[in-house]
């Protein structure tokens, strides 16, 4: 009778740890069932989050791709025009070319104008990029009043000594470099004529300053060469 009544205690005793061991594990499993859900919710609310700002921003982006953007920047902002277009060497060379009887007979000269003005690329990919906003000291334009018609024909750049800069500057140094190759490239892919005048074909003897009759006969030498190759 003692041992059926301790066998029974004993089942008792194993049923309640059972049933204790069961409600752990459920509350455990609610648990992380509950933990889960409320770390989807919050992955649901973060993922809403990012696309609502992604939303916004892509708004903003095409705001500012708006003319009414862009017209209200120019608004708001101080714009003055430069006191100066070109430095006092590109001058003096300007007036030599306009002066010319072979230029003005039969060329329009542009000072300082971008290589998008007069070459096109339809696509304006990442290669339009990358030349479409540098700038020429000098365009030759055909002067064609007949058939009104105004053929970009050569251009001439002015390499004097405030060409680079700061020469002390390096990175600015090698970028300047780099934009004369690309321009002379591109401008030699349009099949244009392509000429390079250096500050020390023209200035005065150990100066930066033009020595007038150098320059005439240096830029003599180009306009020869343009009329040659423009008659041929």
């Amino acid at each position: 009778m003692i041992i059926l009544i301790i066998i029974l205690i004993v089942i008792i005793f194993i049923l309640v740890f059972k049933i204790n061991n069961q409600n752990k594990t459920n509350k455990n499993l609610k648990r992380i069932i509950l933990k889960q859900i409320q770390k989807e919710k919050n992955k649901k609310i973060k993922n809403q989050f990012f696309l609502e700002k992604k939303k916004q921003e892509e708004k903003i982006s095409e705001y500012k791709k708006s003319k009414e953007y862009k017209l209200d920047l120019v608004k708001k902002c101080s714009i003055f025009s430069k006191d100066k277009l070109m430095g006092i060497g590109e001058f003096l060379i300007y007036k030599e070319l306009i002066f010319c009887e072979d230029i003005k007979n039969n060329f329009i000269v542009f000072p300082q104008i971008s290589l998008k003005s007069f070459l096109k690329d339809d696509k304006e990919d990442e290669v339009w990029k990358a030349y479409s906003d540098l700038v020429v000291d000098f365009l030759f334009v055909i002067k064609d009043f007949k058939n009104k018609s105004t053929k970009p024909f050569a251009v001439l750049e002015f390499q004097g000594g405030g060409h680079y800069g700061d020469k002390s500057d390096i990175i600015q140094v090698e970028k300047i470099k780099k934009n004369d190759e690309i321009k002379k490239e591109v401008i030699l892919k349009a099949k244009l004529h392509f000429y390079v005048l250096e500050g020390a074909q023209v200035y005065q003897d150990n100066s930066c300053f033009i020595d007038d009759l150098k320059l005439k006969k240096e830029i003599k030498k180009i306009v020869d060469s343009l009329y040659l190759k423009y008659k041929d």
